[in-house]
């Protein structure tokens, strides 16, 4: 994660993880692919499902989805703070630069 990564993620953590998995999660992931699925069922068999059949699983897709990418982002901050605090606690000598 580069430093501009770094700060674009401490602030979107001080919204919290439930507005990242609504926003990106469910609404941005789970909705889109609900209807991406409905209408791939109207195009092949000319059948119009219910969106309400979908309801459940943008909400179950797009809640994992959001907690996984979550989980995976907060776990490269926390690796990029922690490489980051040895970085500095070296002498200047053996540091890394970037």
């Amino acid at each position: 994660m580069e430093n501009k990564h770094i700060d674009n993620w401490r602030n979107i953590r001080e919204s919290g993880w439930a507005a990242w998995v609504i926003k990106r999660g469910i609404l941005g992931f789970g909705v889109p692919m609900s209807l991406f699925f409905a209408i791939q069922i109207w195009l092949t068999s000319g059948i119009v499902p219910a969106l309400f059949m979908f309801f459940p699983s943008a909400l179950i897709g797009g809640a994992i989805f959001g907690l996984t990418t979550w989980k995976l982002s907060e776990w490269r901050y926390y690796s990029c703070e922690k490489t980051s605090q040895i970085s500095e606690s070296l002498p200047k000598d053996i540091a890394r630069h970037d």
